[in-house]
């Protein structure tokens, strides 16, 4: 069964976070408040904070202080690293803008997970993926007919817009 996550940027975008999901994609940057982020979160719900846009020390940084289960979303591996370094048991997903064959092993065997854009999902490669034990986020969709597709092909976790409801 997919779990539904809508995608916000600040804390105004709360607005659209009703409690119909099953959690948010949060795109940190350094002026985002993550711990008002967090209090204004139902604790039963999934945080991915995507830590893209920041460098790897800040990573390191947030990884250390937070106290609250999240999974982070990576774009390198150096921060994938870091994450680590503090946070052996973390649920780290790597960005991908794309589809590669090598990614399942590389992905499998350093118990990383993924975020792909959804336009390089197919039912074969998510299911590929899941074979691996590799948990699948597509983002960021924002079609409702995109998202229906993604669920029928199983894929784990679907990132919507904050502009579209499940």
């Amino acid at each position: 069964m997919s779990k539904i996550l809508v995608s916000i940027e600040n804390l105004n975008d709360l607005n659209y976070y009703n409690g119909e999901y099953d959690g948010v994609y949060v795109k940190l940057t350094p002026e985002v408040p993550v711990d008002d982020i967090l209090t204004l979160i139902d604790s039963g719900k999934q945080v991915f904070f995507d830590f893209c846009a920041l460098p790897a020390n800040h990573c390191l940084g947030f990884a250390k202080n937070l106290e609250k289960d999240v999974t982070f979303v990576v774009d390198d591996f150096q921060k994938a690293i870091f994450i680590k370094t503090v946070r052996k048991d973390a649920d780290i997903h790597v960005f991908y803008n794309g589809y590669d064959d090598m990614l399942v092993p590389f992905l499998s065997c350093n118990k990383f997970n993924i975020t792909i854009k959804y336009t390089a999902l197919a039912p074969e490669r998510i299911q590929k993926f899941n074979d691996a034990g590799i948990k699948v986020n597509a983002y960021i969709v924002n079609r409702l007919d995109e998202v229906g597709v993604l669920k029928f092909w199983n894929c784990p976790y679907i990132t919507i817009d904050k502009n579209i409801k499940p």
